[in-house]
């Protein structure tokens, strides 16, 4: 693990930070196209990082 003497200013180095989040909606066409939608049942996945 890494260690850092003294800390980080996340303003001062441009830090951006985002959240992505899908809905599935069970419509008969997708939002933008006329293609039509695949409805999944499996699990979500993620990966939540911290420290």
């Amino acid at each position: 693990m890494l260690r850092l003497s003294m800390p980080i200013d996340y303003r001062a180095v441009g830090l951006k930070v985002g959240l992505e989040i899908h809905v599935q909606l069970n419509t008969g066409r997708k939002l933008f196209c006329n293609c039509p939608p695949i409805v999944r049942n499996d699990e979500p996945h993620f990966r939540l990082l911290g420290g």
